[in-house]
């Protein structure tokens, strides 16, 4: 079977997750679709538990953080260039005594998440060869 044929068997955050990160399609469409994907993933995650609409903004923000350095590790592996911790706190506008405390374990689960998905694409190229 051919790549693309494969490809396109993929669900479609799978599809964008595999064009950007291995394919290079930096197109914008591919990177809201992941987000979106993650954010959901992390909303399930963050079920029954309160959130204040301020957090659930950082949250997202975070997710847009989280997204680029997994991709950046997936397309540079020997010598990715990532936003760290620190710089993450700064973006959302937080102080480090507040990202330690609330964000610094939602900001590993983020990036978690975006391993999942994708080992799951991956994963799902091969079962469909």
């Amino acid at each position: 079977m051919y790549k693309r044929q494969v490809i396109n068997k993929l669900s479609a955050q799978e599809r964008a997750w595999v064009l950007r990160c291995y394919g290079y399609d930096m197109g914008v469409d591919h990177y809201l679709l992941i987000c979106e994907f993650v954010w959901e993933r992390m909303r399930q995650r963050l079920a029954g538990k309160r959130v204040s609409h301020k957090m659930v903004e950082r949250l997202i923000r975070l997710v847009e953080l989280a997204v680029e350095n997994t991709e950046e590790r997936c397309r540079n592996p020997e010598n990715p260039t990532i936003y760290a911790p620190t710089y993450a706190a700064q973006e959302i506008g937080v102080a480090l005594d507040n990202w330690t405390k609330n964000y610094k374990s939602l900001w590993r689960m983020l990036h978690r998440l975006c391993e999942e998905l994708d080992v799951e694409s991956l994963e799902n190229i091969l079962v469909k060869m």
